[in-house]
């Protein structure tokens, strides 16, 4: 089943695939110091009911960039999903071992 519990996002399209193995999803009371670490790691995380998290090395723009490339990652995610494709196909292998 596809509404699994879900607690990172995978991306299906290259740029996405490029630029994150996995988006980790939190709960909404996560310890600070996890937070910070999977920014460190990640750049992005996704706090359920507190929105998206990003952080940047050179500038602004970047740190804008990523919640911009997550919503396309989540669109391609529910188009496949609404054309009836198995999503867990187009996940690449590492990102399982995640």
């Amino acid at each position: 089943d596809q509404q699994d519990y879900v607690d990172r996002i995978i991306p299906i399209d290259v740029e996405g695939g490029f630029l994150y193995l996995v988006i980790p999803v939190f709960e909404p009371r996560v310890d600070f110091d996890t937070l910070l670490k999977a920014l460190y790691d990640y750049s992005v995380v996704v706090i359920r009911g507190g929105g998206v998290w990003a952080v940047g090395e050179q500038s602004i723009s970047e740190v804008l960039h990523h919640p911009s490339a997550l919503r396309d990652i989540c669109l391609y995610r529910i188009g496949t999903t609404l054309r009836g494709l198995n999503i867990r196909k187009l996940e690449p292998e590492k990102a399982s071992n995640w």
